[in-house]
């Protein structure tokens, strides 16, 4: 009878050990895809510059803002000689020189504003794959694009309506795509309970930024501006909103290389400071 016991304790201890092993096989297969996935997410998100560089003299969100900072000026930098050598539809009169005489700070403060009010202190640095690439195939892409001949057209009430139907029909798919991404962001702020801030947001920036320039006669949104005023709506932390906002970024980066910091209420604007300044 002991016997008997005997063997069917060993039985029993072969098949838990049989099971420990399944289950370490299991836990370490799972780990190996756990680290495939990591690494992917590491190659998409990684900083050239850790956010945390220099704790000591800078903390992780300004670092943060500075890096931002520091690409938009460089990406500024290179992209203007590049299409002014390609002579690609751009302001023959705009300089580099011009650039840092006149739209410098002005473009330094957007960035600050973008970065506050978009939460890009408050993500990942922006000097990784996920944000770099998008940035610059946006801005590459605009600037082979408006080589096209039914591109060549600005955004304002009185040319939309001589504007060719090629034009018509990718603006009706630009314009759909935009639609489906900020339902995107007002589904989800629903889903999160962050619906009312995000709407207060909207508004703040449309009276800040948009309103008391909008009643005016001479109004016009260059499309660095508008395309600075919705980056900072795609504000969560979601891959594709991410994406979308370095989208927008990209084309404040190629309005302000090709055309500078044009105000939006352009002649008028010019006027008052000429009036201001007694020139």
């Amino acid at each position: 009878m002991t016997n008997v016991e005997f063997e069917e304790f060993d039985i029993e201890s072969c098949n838990s050990s049989n099971n420990d092993e399944k289950v370490d096989i299991t836990a370490t297969l799972t780990e190996e895809e756990d680290d495939d996935s990591s690494r992917d997410e590491t190659f998409l998100v990684k900083n050239l510059l850790r956010d945390d560089f220099c704790p000591r003299y800078l903390s992780v969100e300004r670092m943060r803002g500075l890096k931002f900072i520091m690409v938009t000026v460089l990406a500024i930098i290179i992209f203007h000689p590049i299409v002014r050598s390609l002579d690609l539809e751009h302001d023959k009169r705009y300089t580099l020189s011009d650039f840092f005489a006149f739209d410098y700070a002005a473009i330094i403060m957007d960035s600050i504003v973008f970065a506050t009010l978009g939460r890009v202190l408050e993500k990942r640095g922006i000097d990784n794959c996920l944000f770099l690439v998008p940035m610059i195939l946006s801005t590459c892409g605009t600037l082979a694009l408006s080589e096209v001949e039914f591109f060549q057209h600005s955004l304002s009430s009185s040319s939309i309506t001589n504007w060719p139907w090629e034009l018509h029909l990718c603006a009706g798919l630009i314009l759909g795509v935009v639609v489906a991404i900020v339902t995107m962001h007002i589904y989800q702020s629903i889903e999160d309970g962050t619906f009312v801030s995000k709407t207060v947001e909207i508004v703040f920036l449309i009276l800040c930024f948009l309103l008391p320039s909008a009643l005016q006669d001479s109004f016009h949104l260059h499309h660095y501006y508008y395309f600075w005023l919705l980056g900072m709506l795609f504000s969560r932390d979601d891959w594709w909103s991410q994406v979308f906002q370095a989208i927008c970024w990209g084309q404040y980066i190629h309005g302000i290389s090709c055309f500078g910091r044009d105000h939006v209420l352009t002649c008028s604007y010019a006027a008052f400071v000429e009036r201001g300044n007694q020139c």
